[in-house]
């Protein structure tokens, strides 16, 4: 397991996240907030009723949904992929 996803999974809160952010052997903030986000996208109420899928780009995007959208198999600056409950697609810059 990933140093960031083992952060991750041991706090049990916001302030524990950002403790662990902040000490001296902490991963690297941006990638947290990358890592952290579609968590949060995916259990707070007003986006979990609107959105079916959310995946970390290239990693996480199937291969059909990568090859319908003419995705680089690279990383390219997006940083998210959101698929909405009516099937649209988003790309998402979180810098």
């Amino acid at each position: 397991m990933k140093r960031i996803d083992r952060l991750v999974v041991a706090c049990p809160s916001w302030g524990a996240f950002w403790t662990g952010l902040t000490s001296p052997t902490s991963v690297d903030p941006g990638e947290a907030f990358e890592r952290v986000t579609p968590f949060y996208l995916q259990s707070h109420p007003e986006y979990r009723t609107q959105l079916e899928h959310v995946w970390r780009v290239p990693e996480e995007v199937p291969l059909r949904i990568r090859q319908r959208l003419n995705l680089p198999a690279t990383d390219e600056g997006i940083d998210l992929l959101v698929q909405t409950r009516d099937r649209r697609m988003s790309a998402q810059f979180l810098r």
